[in-house]
């Protein structure tokens, strides 16, 4: 088939991964990457850029959607598949749907709290959503959307699979932005663990109160190889998902261990009867499970090995990028 991806393929994103899966399985792909596109008609520099940024200019958007549907209309796809908020318009769709038969579909990664205008006006327009989170479908149907079924995130071999022995550096590890509840678990890690040798990576980390965990702060994101390098340093990899995603996973629930690393996560309803706790990870819940199962991880590291290798290959057995291309192209 042949099919045309709308989002943001500037870094390690999911229309990243989604594009490796489709071309994987025989697709011909083209993409259409919104931030170049509209690059090229932001006004007044830097300036322009953060006001974009902001708010949005209508006029500076609709000049992209144009180039949008020409391609579409060049490339004539089978399938359209469009990214969280990615700014199609609706006329967009009204457009591409008129002259061909195109079926679009809608991949929404993250929390409904955070879904725009935009992507609620065009509800009529897409044939498909394919929502991370399995609560969010009845929430989808309720607005207006046709056929909508969970299709959780997945992990993405071409960026992150590895399996070859690593010395441990770390005992613990976080990589991920700085926020208030992700600062109280791992103060309380520190806390109840003085001597662990931590590592936390990822920006705005100047933020934290507590500034004794500024020492053990690598104030910069990490992708790709890279990720998976720090990934497997450490004994134990901690996910402390946003309290919005609750109760789904994130993309670092499967990036962890496909990244070849023992995840201790926090709770996560939708994914623990797959992936079950002390099988393939452990769960905490509260501040006392959270000591716990980082005792539990310090204490027996074959088990929590075994656990890893446990999870990587249920991973690439059921949850790859592939799987849910496969799944999805079913429902259409």
């Amino acid at each position: 088939m042949k099919i045309l991806l709308a989002g943001n393929f500037d870094t390690y994103t999911l229309e990243t991964s989604y594009k490796n899966a489709l071309i994987d399985e025989g697709h011909e792909v083209r993409t259409f990457n919104f931030p170049d596109i509209v690059s090229k008609y932001i006004k007044y520099g830097k300036i322009g850029r953060i006001i974009h940024n902001f708010l949005p200019v209508e006029a500076w958007i609709r000049k992209t959607n144009r180039e949008l549907v020409i391609e579409a209309k060049n490339f004539s796809p089978d399938l359209l598949f469009v990214f969280a908020n990615a700014p199609v318009l609706p006329s967009s769709f009204a457009f591409i749907k008129s002259i061909l038969p195109v079926k679009c579909v809608l991949i929404w990664p993250d929390t409904v709290f955070n879904l725009q205008s935009h992507v609620l006006l065009s509800a009529p327009m897409y044939d498909f959503v394919a929502s991370y989170s399995e609560v969010c479908c009845k929430t989808f149907s309720e607005l207006g959307f046709k056929k909508v079924r969970w299709i959780p995130l997945a992990a993405d071999p071409h960026l992150h699979y590895a399996d070859e022995p690593t010395e441990k550096v770390y005992d613990l590890t976080f990589v991920g932005g700085w926020r208030p509840e992700r600062e109280e678990a791992l103060s309380h890690i520190v806390t109840h663990f003085p001597a662990i040798k931590l590592r936390i990576q990822g920006t705005q980390w100047h933020r934290a109160i507590n500034k004794a965990l500024q020492k053990f702060v690598v104030n910069q994101p990490l992708y790709g190889k890279n990720f998976t390098s720090i990934t497997r340093q450490s004994r134990i990899n901690m996910n402390i998902i946003d309290e919005t995603n609750y109760p789904a996973a994130n993309m670092r629930f499967f990036e962890i261990p496909m990244a070849g690393g023992f995840q201790i996560a926090s709770a996560c309803p939708e994914m623990e009867k797959l992936f079950q706790p002390h099988r393939h990870l452990l769960y905490f819940k509260n501040k006392k499970e959270l000591v716990e199962s980082v005792q539990f991880a310090l204490d027996h590291e074959e088990d929590c090995s075994a656990m890893q290798k446990r999870t990587q290959q249920l991973i690439l057995d059921k949850h790859t990028y592939q799987h849910r291309i496969k799944e999805i192209i079913s429902y259409l």
